[in-house]
């Protein structure tokens, strides 16, 4: 996709979305509404969604404060 790799956002609602965004160094939005059981508290995202259309939002949120890596 020749994406830049220093802006990249994990969105996940599972634990193994949790995993891969957390083992690559990623900032993540968990999405509350998935199919995962887990608390939303659990994971320690950095941004929570409980609507899709919230995500553009969140998204600009965390990319004002992300530092590239």
């Amino acid at each position: 996709m020749a994406a830049d790799s220093e802006r990249a956002i994990m969105i996940g609602d599972g634990p193994n979305d949790l995993l891969a965004g957390r083992s690559a160094g990623l900032p993540l939005v968990w999405v509350s509404y998935g199919y995962s059981n887990m608390p939303v508290e659990t994971p320690g995202a950095d941004a929570v969604i409980d609507r899709f259309a919230a995500l553009p939002r969140a998204l600009s949120r965390l990319m004002a404060y992300t530092k590239p890596r």
